[in-house]
């Protein structure tokens, strides 16, 4: 997939600013004022059994080839993350984010164990008017509008792929393929400033 030149690249860039954890999430860029911040996160790759396991052997359609192939390459990923002020507070929040099956349980997990947020969860909070078939699998947000967040949806058909504004079932941009949205996506944010 080309994606994974464009993420390869991104590493080589950070190279000098990289973080890898004891369960393997790589944190590129760091900002030592805001605890656990990194302007990209990228999570340990996944073996095909853990992805037939967690998440195949549960899904009533068939996962897509593209979406598994990138869950070998890094399982789920936050990218351009933006820092904002707001009533006093720093925040950070992802501009791009795949989302992938955390290996860990949330509760009593290390603060410094960061995991992706869990595709078999945010496929369910899905709004009404799309298909059933559409498997949510990321979201992105644009222009600095922090407001507005767009979900990717996988038509498990046809293998194409959609965005919609999250709780309104408009499709706003299609592409052929995952790789396609991915690569369009990541080009279109990463000149995403730093802070707002």
């Amino acid at each position: 997939m080309l994606i994974f030149s464009k993420i390869d690249a991104l590493k080589e860039e950070y190279k000098s600013d990289c973080r890898v954890r004891k369960n393997g999430t790589i944190l590129l860029g760091s900002d030592k004022t805001l605890p656990l911040y990194s302007r990209h996160t990228l999570f340990k790759p996944l073996t095909q059994n853990l992805i037939d396991t967690f998440l195949v052997s549960d899904y009533r359609f068939e996962v897509p080839d593209q979406y598994i192939s990138f869950l070998k390459y890094s399982n789920g990923m936050s990218l351009f993350t933006t820092k904002r002020k707001i009533a006093g507070f720093r925040i950070a929040r992802p501009t791009f984010t795949v989302y992938g099956i955390p290996r860990t349980q949330p509760y009593g997990r290390d603060p410094e164990m960061e995991e992706p947020l869990d595709i078999r969860i945010e496929d369910f909070g899905r709004h009404d008017g799309i298909a059933e078939n559409w498997l949510k699998c990321g979201s992105y947000t644009k222009d600095s509008n922090f407001n507005v967040t767009y979900d990717i949806f996988i038509d498990t058909a046809s293998n194409r792929v959609y965005s919609c504004i999250r709780n309104d079932n408009r499709i706003i941009c299609d592409w052929n393929d995952f790789d396609s949205c991915l690569c369009n996506l990541f080009d279109d944010l990463k000149n995403t400033k730093v802070e707002y």
